[in-house]
């Protein structure tokens, strides 16, 4: 696996080696402790609540707890007509929901083990993986709420709806999520990066003469790191 930088002046390449069997054991660690707890809605035809209950139960997430089902059926009358089925059911549920990293790390893994070549991608996952650090499922509640108030604070009516909505949504999140450990997701966080080498295979430089000619100078191979 290839992990490419150019800032305009030089292109570096990396060769990158990955630790798959502790970063498997990090992935594991990170779904079973590190999941954030979703709220979800969907619309579901069935001939009665407990079919529609047994429905979402069946869907592909894991701990849905049902939260509120609601008949919708006289709401979409055209519905029924063209399927034939009696009821239309609103559902409120609650679903377990992996981190991000754990999709970035679930990618990279493949990519690894596959034999083509993903350079674009690979890049773009290394870049997400060395960013993650600084999104949001890093930041703990307390400290986005907080943020949101003083957004609120300081916004004008124009804006203050919107973030209003955001603080309600996120404060429901919170709710949802009061064992999420923010400290144990930063130490694995930290962990899987370590699980991967980068060793500089190649540097090269871009020139440009008073003509504009582009040079470019190849300033060698097997680098060390």
């Amino acid at each position: 696996m290839e992990y490419i930088i150019n800032d305009g002046h030089v292109t570096r390449t990396y060769d990158v080696k990955i630790d798959v069997q502790k970063l498997e054991e990090i992935i594991i660690k990170l779904k079973e402790f590190c999941y954030h707890v979703v709220l979800k809605h969907v619309k579901v035809i069935a001939n009665s609540e407990n079919e529609a209950i047994t429905k979402i139960n069946s869907l592909d997430a894991e701990g849905i707890r049902i939260k509120k089902v609601v008949n919708m059926s006289t709401k979409y009358e055209d519905l029924r007509k063209i399927t034939k089925c009696p009821y239309v059911f609103e559902c409120e549920y609650l679903c377990k929901e992996n981190s991000y990293l754990v999709y970035i790390l679930e990618m990279l893994l493949k990519n690894y083990r596959s034999s083509l070549n993903f350079k674009n991608q690979n890049n773009r996952l290394i870049d997400l993986l060395l960013g993650y650090g600084n999104s949001d499922e890093m930041v703990p509640y307390e400290k986005r709420v907080c943020e949101c108030k003083y957004k609120i604070y300081k916004s004008s009516s124009h804006d203050k709806l919107d973030l209003e909505n955001e603080l309600s949504n996120l404060l429901i999140e919170m709710n949802n999520n009061i064992n999420l450990d923010f400290s144990l997701l930063a130490k694995l966080y930290k962990s899987a990066k370590e699980c991967f080498d980068l060793e500089m295979v190649s540097e090269t430089v871009h020139y440009k003469d008073r003509q504009d000619k582009a040079k470019v100078y190849n300033l060698g191979t097997n680098m060390p790191k």
